[in-house]
């Protein structure tokens, strides 16, 4: 389990780490969940709410960082089992309460080809049971009503209402506004908006967030994001 530390001892770990990674925030005996991934991630989830409840911790928040499957498939399931308040973006809102997912751009000229000929069966495939948002964010929405010295600021371009939490001004849980598998490159393959997407990472270099941890891959350092927004800055429409 990949875990890292604040200066001012919040603690976020990794604790589903694969198809889409899933995070837990902790501060003292507060604690945050941030997405959901899929089906499988489902067990473990539940075993690190049970034990943080267990021990007499409090998790009071599912922070979900935009409606696709990947992050929301289990949030229906968590939200019957546990006391957690689900927030997201009002730009993803339908699709949380429908149980859809937002459309999948590619965002280069082979993931757009996918996209555009296999839209509708793919659609299809991923939905997800319907769930009801508790808190609706449309901005800044501040954590501290949970125990957690952060916030959730809107980074849109992966999807309309993708949102990144950003912890102790320091590190950055992004969802998809940006990827960590290829080494040196943030890029993700499916975006519904690049220019969007890299405006959303200038507004997260605006942070003073120094480490960017994506929800597919590993963590991305600061300098190579500020490398890929030079790199993208004048990127033509596909």
């Amino acid at each position: 389990m990949r875990t890292w530390k604040t200066h001012n001892d919040s603690t976020i770990e990794c604790i589903c780490y694969g198809r889409s990674n899933v995070f837990l925030v902790s501060r003292n005996d507060h604690h945050i969940l941030i997405d959901t991934g899929t089906s499988p991630s489902y067990a473990t989830i539940r075993k690190t709410l049970n034990a943080i409840f267990a021990s007499g911790g409090k998790a009071e928040a599912l922070i979900l960082t935009h409606a696709h499957f990947d992050h929301s498939a289990n949030a229906s399931k968590i939200k019957a089992a546990f006391p957690l308040r689900l927030v997201a973006h009002r730009d993803d809102l339908s699709h949380f309460i429908n149980g859809t997912n937002p459309e999948i751009r590619g965002s280069r000229p082979f993931t757009r080809f996918i996209t555009d000929t296999f839209q509708k069966p793919l659609s299809g495939m991923m939905r997800y049971s319907p769930v009801e948002i508790d808190v609706v964010v449309d901005d800044r929405y501040d954590l501290d009503a949970f125990g957690i010295n952060g916030y959730i600021i809107h980074t849109p371009g992966h999807t309309p209402g993708s949102v990144s939490v950003i912890v102790d001004d320091e590190i950055a849980i992004v969802g998809d506004a940006m990827f960590g598998v290829k080494k040196n490159s943030v890029f993700p393959p499916f975006a519904l908006d690049v220019k969007t997407m890299v405006q959303s990472w200038k507004v997260l270099l605006d942070t003073s967030c120094s480490t960017f941890l994506p929800s597919h891959g590993s963590e991305n350092s600061r300098e190579l994001l500020e490398r890929e927004c030079q790199r993208y800055a004048d990127l033509p429409e596909l």
